[in-house]
């Protein structure tokens, strides 16, 4: 203490003596100067710190106060005697001015932001104009002066003076303009102030303003006045001038301000005078005056001039470039900078150096000191770029508190490095001003604790400046280390040592603030981190607190009203501090280690900023206190990534109204106590978040919004029992979202619960180990949550799900060994896609809906055991595709369903069991749709059981595998409906499958295959419809109606089935409706009915079988009607479709096939009876009409009906006969194999009877074909083989029955006796006897070696077993000729005919020719390959040839038959002559067969009379060659040409299509399409023309178009087939008694299918194969110049009838091919060439054509007939070889070998040189119809046209 009291007093004397010396010293100079004081203030610090604290402070100095020792201390530097000693040049007093205007303005500490430097300016306006200061010493320049060394340094000074123009609207009312610019002194950056351009709307300036530091010299000023003339015109504004300020010395005017002279610019301009004319020794006064001339005012503006840091300088007689030195051995005055002879002080080096040089301090320490008593700064760097660099050289700053501060960077750069600054007192160690850089490196800034800052900082600026800090250490800053309105600070690799304060305290909007590597040790303040406003950016990064900050209720860190802040690397361990940023727009945190203990505030607050982003924080250790280390508020948007939150108890994070938060990548351990996170009115977003080992919340969030994606809790506990709090807590939520949600392994906590949210979503969460607690419990929400899996949680009577008042939406979700499934109460759910598994039922409502609606989708449970609990009621469920497997209980494993509306559409129930009921539904509607129940079991009810509801219903649905001891479906007073379904392999024995009591229901178009299963329904009505029943097996009936009931099975299949029965109907009603019964093997009857009613309509009843009595039908006292019903192929021991019991039985419009009656090898007296119908008693009537019986078969008796007859008619022999009644009936091939009655069998009498319009065929049986019955007489049978002399013949006798027929086959034995007698001697020629047979019919065979008609008697008896009657019967034969295949042998026996010979009438054998056929002998005859034989009964064979390509030898090609085996058998059709598979229309030839039309009309188009070109000639040939090739197999595209539809080998177009209707199309497609368009159109000659010029000529006509002549030119270019058609349909051969046409012998002739073409034909033949020819040549004759001249101006003239021949020889082809159709085909091929040669000879000799080339090309032509005509008459020729049609089918091709040649000749002799586009030359002719000349060709010497044409006219 004492040592600080002796500091102190001196401190106060050096105060004293330095100010009473000047003082005294300017009394005498100045009267004002007396009456100046200087007032000072020293602001006590309120730091804590002690002198202690400080020890390291240089406070032992060996710098004393007082004057001799510090004189010692001190160099040698200039003095006062230098410098114009102003006085607050800077305006930051009062002192030295007179300010009687208030023109001096200071701000307080935080309000400089637009000053030059510090903390006061001037301004001038026009209310306050008028500053002057007090006398000021100016030093004496002159010569004389005594001191010449002044002007050995110096040769100058000039004024400095900075100003600023500041310009701002007022109103338009003038009274007001005062009072705006009274209140508005002062104005900042933000007001509306025009700073830049000229600053008033229109104005243009007319000089170019000073630029920055311009010099002016006095002599040069314009405005340069005595005080007197502005004194005039002070108030006497001219308005056409600007404003003015006018700065004088004394009453001289030395510059004037004013917008004429400079920029309005946005910041202060500096502008320098020279003044050394005041340098005289005396004192001046500097005035200040501003001018207002109206010219501001009268643009509603108003001008302001703001002058701040008036100095002046000295200008040294030269500079020095380069390094100067300054040290404490050198010398201001004699110095010169060097190294050996440096300066004393920094200032004089500043005023001799050029800018940007460098200042070097050779000493450890360099002292301050001011060049005189009142310098605002002791060192000024004048405007200049600096570097000023020490030896780690410690500057002390000044130790006298009413001295100025120590440096001011003046505007430019400055470089200080390797410096320690001592501040003792708080004058301020730095000073910028705008446009100042202050660079601060490797470098110390020491702060006396005891004091703070006048300014608040020790490093001061406004705006314009900038700071950099690297490599440097702070200590202590009490007030702040750096303070002001810089735009940019940059601080690297800083040390702030004993933090007495902040680093930083600014405001400035636009500002920038970056410290890197910023560490605090042995902190003092909590409060050390930036403290600012208005700034722009600020970054601080790796940011370290060595030691505790703070006490918990101080702010670290304060940041307002920012754009920017970026915090990065922060280590604060056990700190107490908060950071308070409000307002900033971006705040990014970022790699925080935070441990954190007794705060009071919260760790980071933020408000009203729109992002923050904080990223990779680790918090740890923290105790509970009453507020969080987040405080969020009205934010809009804030990021937390990479956060480790460990060990706390208190709250992380409290959000108010932040618009979008997130939290990402962040770890929670071991916190409790309080919620982690709370939210109000936020949106929330968490993502990549881990809670471990908490026992609290996470979070609570109320009107909010929030989305959660990969969140884990784990392991976390609540051991309050008496409390379950909700893991996340939502209340009140507008919009939730929660994805990749895991929890595992917490305990009693409530997941999730959401309290009244408008929209949740949770998705692709996985939750597994929770021990208690709901997982997710929803309350007046909307929840969405899919994708989810619960697995192995126990949850006590607590649920998954818990779901009250709410919108419930569930998908894709997984639950898994997790007790109960939810519980949803007054609620709406949809619930799909989801699974549960191993599900743990504790409670009886494990599964419980109440008073909701709602609907599960694709949902999957089990496998679970036990299951309880699954309870719906009131309410309304829809389920959709859902999966119940492997689930099982003692009771209602299914559900317990009451009063509900309820659907299952697309589920499976599978592998459940049940030990009573698997489901039950007491009341309501209930729908299956599209359902499997797969393998349910139970020993009661396995499906279902329904009690009293409206509606049960199933539709689409599988039942398989199901089976119980009981019921499948129990249903009671129900109405149900089973429809599109399925039945399969199910099993129950002692039950059924649905049991129907008092109940309605309906079975439509149900698949019931391989089951054990039946329907029984009592007192109920059944309706069945698509009932398709199949491969089952019944224990039982299939469907068992009883107690009045009515069914009604219409449109059903009922097949393959096997076991009891299909119905049984007692005391009921059934109506069976176009249904199928099929296949079915059963014990008894398919239907079996006992008192009832049976109606059976349109019913097909097919190869059923039953091992009892009727197979179809079993009727015992009822009514049977069959209606338009089939029975098939069904079979029974008895009555193969029905066995009949004192009933009536109606049969109207059926039909029986097939059905049989088959002997099971027991009671052979009655099984195998009845094939269709079985009648017992003797009660039983049939009535049957329109009905048809056919292939119906009984092994015993009656191939149809079994009429039984049991019972005699009391008092009479004779019986009561059951009646069998037919009417219009049809009965075909009907047969009892071993037994009598093909049709119908009746014990006694005639029992079966039949009008006149039933007919019966070809039934069979051993006796009676038709109708049979037991035995009636005994008699003889026709000898059928005949009896003929030494010829063995067969005698016949038999049993008949009343129907007279014989009985073949007997049930009991008989004894026969046959004796011949020789009638004309009486002599017994043969005897013989039969005993024990069991026959009706015997035959004996017999030789009589006797003449032809010798007559003999034969007597036969019957001794029957059981008939007490003997039998007898006698006739008479004789002796006849032989059987047809035998004659008469030598002996006179018949002997038959030998191999190659054939009998035809029983008396001679014929031989065989065997080139034609084969005879095996007898009367069997087989024709050769290329014959056909036709037999007639006593006529001799006619053997017919026929092609051998498909008259084989013994039968016909396959697929044909009929005569000459040209019929196509069905599914065959006609190709060419050979049928072929056709089962459709062949669309590929029709399109073929299109196309071709096509080409053919676009070829014809060429020319209008086409038979004139070369194209007449090639058709001839290629038509020929199709005509005499039509039977050839693989001939292809030739037979198009005459639009033969059988073109393509093997392919038809259409089986429906015959060979008259093929001829029809040719004929049709040639005349009336192919010629009408082509005559029309010409389209291929206009395509050569456009295409090729040159080539026009080719196709060039020069005739008028004659239509007639075109249609004659068209019919000869379709001569060859029209004709070949016209004579193929008249052309007919005989075989037999019968005509059939040649070429196709499956049309017969004249019959009506033949009658209209054969009238077609004949027109055609007489208009074109004879009138075109005809025609021709009566155009020839008449010598028709026109007609000659289009048709024939090819040929020469004395062979203009040569197309005649072209005719003859197509004729003649043709009639060859008729010829030779199937005689002589040998000799075709012959015929063919030899024609061929013969025309190629005539037409080589004749030479017709006037071209020798056409010559040629025809004799080619011929030769390519004849050609084909040889390969057709080799050996190696087959007509079904595929060789064989492909040369001839190439012969078209070849065809154009010299058609091609032909026209390449004439070309070249048109064009010799090339060709060539004119015309030729021509004369002229006089055309037919007009006399208009038209151009031809002229003809040359030799006779040929020199442009012989394609068209050669």
């Amino acid at each position: 203490m004492n040592k600080l009291a002796l500091i102190f007093c001196l401190y106060i004397y050096l105060i004293i003596y330095c100010s009473l010396i000047p003082a005294l010293s300017s009394a005498s100079s100045s009267e004002s100067a007396s009456s100046y004081s200087f007032s000072s203030s020293i602001e006590s610090s309120s730091s804590s710190f002690s002198s202690e604290d400080f020890s390291d402070f240089s406070s032992d100095s060996s710098i004393n106060d007082d004057d001799s020792s510090l004189n010692d201390y001190l160099c040698e530097q200039l003095g006062e005697e230098f410098f114009v000693q102003i006085k607050s040049n800077g305006f930051e007093s009062f002192d030295g001015w007179n300010d009687t205007f208030g023109v001096i303005f200071r701000h307080n500490a935080y309000d400089f932001l637009d000053n030059f430097e510090g903390l006061g300016l001037a301004i001038f306006t026009k209310q306050y104009s008028l500053l002057s200061s007090h006398p000021i010493q100016f030093p004496n320049y002159t010569v004389s002066q005594e001191n010449s060394k002044v002007t050995d340094l110096f040769k100058s000074i000039e004024l400095d003076i900075n100003f600023f123009f500041r310009i701002y609207p007022i109103s338009s009312n003038s009274s007001s303009s005062s009072e705006q610019s009274d209140s508005g002194r002062y104005f900042t950056g933000s007001q509306d102030i025009q700073e830049s351009g000229t600053g008033v709307s229109g104005y243009s300036k007319d000089y170019d303003g000073f630029s920055l530091y311009s010099k002016l010299d006095l002599k040069n000023i314009e405005f340069n006045k005595p005080k007197q003339q502005l004194e005039e015109t002070d108030y006497f504004g001219n308005d056409d001038e600007p404003d003015f300020l006018e700065i004088l010395i004394d009453e001289e005017s030395v510059l004037n301000i004013s917008q004429l002279y400079f920029d309005i610019e946005p910041t202060f301009q500096s502008i320098r005078v020279d003044v050394s004319k005041f340098l005289d020794g005396n004192n001046h006064t500097i005035h200040f005056i501003y001018h207002w001339t109206g010219y501001y005012e009268k643009r509603f503006t108003e001008l302001g001039i703001e002058v701040d840091y008036i100095n002046f300088i000295p200008i040294p007689l030269k500079t020095i470039e380069g390094d100067i030195y300054v040290s404490k051995e050198g010398n201001d005055y004699s110095g010169n900078g060097s190294i050996t002879n440096s300066f004393c002080s920094i200032q004089m080096a500043l005023y001799s150096m050029v800018s940007g040089g460098t200042i070097r301090l050779m000493d450890d320490q360099q002292p301050l000191w001011p060049m005189y008593l009142w310098k605002a700064y002791v060192v000024d760097t004048v405007g200049k770029d600096v570097n000023i660099i020490g030896v780690n050289t410690k500057i002390e700053t000044l130790r006298n508190i009413t001295r100025g501060s120590s440096f001011l960077c003046n505007g430019g750069i400055c470089n200080f490095q390797n410096i320690t600054f001592e501040c003792y007192y708080p004058n301020d160690v730095m000073v910028l001003t705008t446009r100042a850089q202050f660079n601060f490196t490797n470098s110390i800034l020491k702060n006396n604790p005891m004091y703070q800052s006048i300014y608040q900082g020790i490093v001061i600026g406004p705006k314009n400046s900038t700071v950099t800090v690297r490599d440097s250490d702070f200590y202590v800053c009490q007030g702040c280390c750096l303070f002001g309105s810089f735009d940019s600070v940059y601080g690297m690799n800083i040390n702030f040592h004993e933090a007495a304060a902040t680093i930083l305290d600014v405001v400035n909007e636009n500002m920038t603030i970056h410290f890197n590597n910023l560490t605090f040790i042995d902190i003092k303040t909590p409060s050390v981190l930036p403290f600012t406003t208005n700034f722009d950016t600020i970054i601080l990064e790796n940011i370290f607190f060595n030691g505790a900050v703070g006490d918990g209720s101080n702010l670290g860190l304060s940041l307002e009203n920012g754009n920017l802040a970026i915090l990065r690397n922060f280590s604060m361990s056990s700190g107490n501090s908060a950071l308070n940023l409000v307002s900033v727009s971006t705040v990014i945190l970022d790699n925080f280690i935070v441990h954190y203990t007794d705060n009071l505030l919260s760790l980071i607050s933020i408000s009203d900023n729109d992002e923050t982003i904080i990223t990779n924080f680790n918090i740890f250790r923290g105790p509970i206190t009453v507020v969080s280390y987040f405080y969020f508020n009205q934010s809009r948007s804030v990021t937390i990534d990479s956060l480790l939150y460990t060990d706390n108890e208190v709250s992380l994070v409290n959000l108010n109204n932040v618009n979008n938060f997130s939290m990402t990548n962040s770890i929670f351990e071991r916190c409790s106590k309080q919620v982690l996170i709370l939210s109000t009115e936020s949106s929330l977003n968490f993502a990549n978040i881990t809670v471990t080992n908490s026992p609290t919340q996470f979070l609570s969030a109320f009107n909010s919004s929030a989305t959660f994606e990969n969140v884990g809790f784990f392991d976390n506990y609540n051991l309050n029992t008496n409390s379950l709090e909700p893991m996340i807590n939502f209340e009140d939520m507008e919009a939730v979202y929660i994805k990749n949600l895991t929890s595992v392994n917490n305990l009693n906590f409530e997941l999730v619960k959401f309290v009244n949210c408008h929209s949740a979503e949770i998705t692709e969460s996985f939750i597994e180990g929770q021990l208690l607690g709901n997982i997710f419990s929803i309350q007046m929400s909307t929840v969405n949550i899919t994708s989810t899996s619960i697995l192995n949680s126990f949850l006590a009577n607590d649920y998954p799900i818990h779901c009250t008042n709410s919108k419930l939406y569930v998908s894709d979700c997984f639950f898994f060994n997790t007790s109960q499934y939810f519980f949803i109460d007054s609620s709406e759910f949809n619930i799909s896609n989801t699974i549960f598994e191993n599900m743990i039922t504790v409670v009886d409502e494990s599964y419980y809906i109440n008073e909701s609606s709602g609907r599960f989708e694709n949902i999957t449970i089990g496998p679970t055991d036990p299951h309880i609990g699954l309870v719906i009621t009131n309410s309304t469920v829809d389920h959709y595709s859902c999966n119940y497997f492997n689930i099982s209980s003692l009771n209602n494993t299914l559900g317990l369903y009451t009063n509900s509306l309820i659907k299952f559409d697309g589920c499976t129930f599978k592998n459940n069991a049940a030990a009573v009921l698997m489901m039950t539904f007491d009341g309501g509607k209930t729908v299956f749709n599209n359902c499997i129940f797969d393998s349910l079991s139970s020993l009661d009810t396995s499906i279902l059981k329904s009690w009293n509801q409206e509606f049960l219903y199933f539709n689409s649905s599988i039942i398989r595998y199901c089976q119980s001891n009981g019921n499948g479906v129990d249903a009671a007073q129900t109405n149900a409906l089973f429809e599109n379904s399925i039945v399969i392999f199910n099993y129950y024995i002692e039950g059924n499958l649905f049991k129907m009591v008092d109940s309605n229901i309906s079975f439509c178009n149900i698949t019931h295959y391989y089951n054990e299963a039946n329907y029984y329904v009592q007192n109920g009505n059944v309706f069945i419809e698509f009932f398709f029943a199949s491969y089952n097996y019944f224990q039982s009936n299939l469907i068992e109606l009883d107690s009045s009931s009515t069914i009604t099975l219409r449109e059903s299949n009922i097949t393959h089935n096997d076991g009891f029965s299909i119905l049984e109907i007692t005391d009921s009603k059934i109506f069976l409706n176009d249904s199928i019964f099929e296949s079915n093997s059963l014990v008894e009857s398919l239907t079996s009915i006992y008192r009832s009613s049976m109606v059976v309509h349109n019913v097909s009843w097919i190869e059923n079988t039953t091992s009892k009595n009727g197979s179809c039908i079993n009727a015992w006292a009822s009514t049977l009607i069959l209606l338009e019903s089939s029975f098939l192929g069904n079979v029974a021991v008895v009555g193969g479709v029905s066995s009949i019991y004192q009933c009536n039985v109606t049969i109207d419009k059926c039909n029986f096939q097939r059905n049989s009656a088959s002997y099971d090898g027991s009671d052979f007296s009655q099984n195998g009876c009845g094939a269709c119908f079985y009648v017992i008693d003797y009660s039983s009537n049939i009535a049957a009409a329109d009905s048809s019986f056919y292939y119906n078969n009984a092994s015993h008796r009656g191939g149809v009906f079994y009429l039984q007859n049991s019972m005699m008619v009391p008092g009479s022999d004779s019986p009561y006969i059951p009646q069998a009644n037919f009417t219009n009936c049809y009965f075909y091939e009907n047969s009892a194999d071993f037994g009598p009655g093909g049709v119908c069998y009746s014990e006694l009498r005639e029992g079966c009877s039949n009008d006149l319009l039933s007919t019966f065929s070809k039934n069979v049986a051993t006796y009676g074909d038709v109708y049979a019955s037991s035995v009636s007489y005994f008699d003889f049978l026709p000898i059928v083989s005949g009896t003929h002399p030494f010829t063995t013949f067969t005698i016949g006798l038999s049993l008949f029955d009343f129907y007279d027929q014989s009985m073949l086959f007997l049930d009991f034995l008989a004894n026969y006796t046959l004796w011949i007698y020789d009638q004309e001697n009486n002599v017994l020629v043969f005897n013989t006897s039969m005993d024990l047979e069991y026959q009706g019919f015997i035959e004996v065979d017999v030789t009589l070696n006797y003449t032809l008609g010798t007559q003999f008697i034969i007597n036969a008896t019957a001794e029957l077993e059981g008939y007490q009657e003997i039998f007898k019967a006698n006739t008479t034969i004789y002796m006849t000729q032989c059987n047809i295949g035998f004659e008469i042998g030598t002996n006179q026996n018949c002997t038959p005919c030998p191999i190659g010979y054939y009998g035809y009438d029983g008396v001679s054998c014929i031989k065989c020719d065997i080139n034609k056929a084969i005879c095996p002998g007898k009367s069997t005859i087989y024709p050769q390959s290329g014959y056909w034989i036709l037999l007639e009964y006593s006529q001799p064979p006619d053997i017919y040839p026929c092609d051998p390509a498909y008259c084989l030898q013994r039968t016909c090609r396959e697929g044909q038959n009929g005569t000459l085996c040209s019929v196509c058998n069905e599914g065959y059709s006609k190709v060419k002559m050979f049928c072929q598979e056709c089962d459709g229309i062949n669309w590929a030839i029709i399109a073929g067969l299109v196309v071709f039309v096509g080409l053919y009309i676009f070829i014809m188009s060429t020319f209008t009379i086409p038979s004139a070109s070369i194209i007449f000639n090639y058709l001839l040939v290629v038509q020929t060659v199709a005509v005499f090739a039509y039977n050839i197999q693989y001939l292809t595209i030739l037979p198009l040409f005459g639009l033969d539809v059988d073109y393509w080998p093997e392919t038809c177009m259409d089986p429906s299509i015959t060979y008259i209707l093929k001829q029809f199309i040719a004929l049709c497609g040639m005349l009336f399409i192919i010629t009408p368009i082509s005559i029309r159109v010409s389209w291929c000659r206009d395509l050569i023309i456009r295409s090729f010029p040159h080539l026009k000529v080719f196709v060039t006509e020069f005739f008028d178009r004659n239509i007639f002549y075109s249609i004659i030119s068209f019919l000869l270019c379709f001569y060859t087939p029209i004709t070949y058609i016209s004579l193929a349909l008249v052309s007919c051969i005989r075989v037999g008694d019968n005509l059939y046409l040649s070429q196709d012998p499956s049309v017969q002739c004249f019959t009506k299918e033949h009658w209209g073409a054969f009238v077609i034909a004949c027109i055609m033949i007489l208009v074109v194969s004879l009138g075109v020819p005809i025609y021709i040549f009566v155009q020839i004759r008449k010598k028709n110049r026109y007609f000659l001249k289009i048709f024939f101006e090819k040929y020469r003239p004395s062979f203009q009838w040569w197309d005649l021949i072209l005719l003859s020889r197509s004729i003649l082809y043709i009639l060859v091919t008729f010829i030779f159709t199937y005689e002589f085909m040998y000799i075709k091929g012959l015929a063919i060439s030899t024609l061929g040669l013969l025309y190629t000879f005539l037409t080589w000799i004749c030479q017709p054509y006037k071209s020798q080339y056409k010559n040629d090309m025809e004799v080619y032509l011929s030769l390519i007939l004849c050609l084909t005509g040889i390969m057709v008459n080799t050996r190696s020729f087959n007509t079904t070889e595929v060789f064989s049609g492909i040369v001839l089918s190439l012969s078209g091709i070849g065809a154009l070998i010299p058609i091609a040649i032909c026209i390449h000749h004439i070309s070249k002799k048109i064009f010799p040189t090339g060709l060539q586009t004119t015309n030729p030359p021509t004369t002229k002719i006089r055309t037919k119809s007009n006399d208009t000349p038209r151009p031809i060709k002229s003809i040359n010497d030799d006779g040929e046209y020199p442009t012989d044409t394609l068209l050669s006219k």
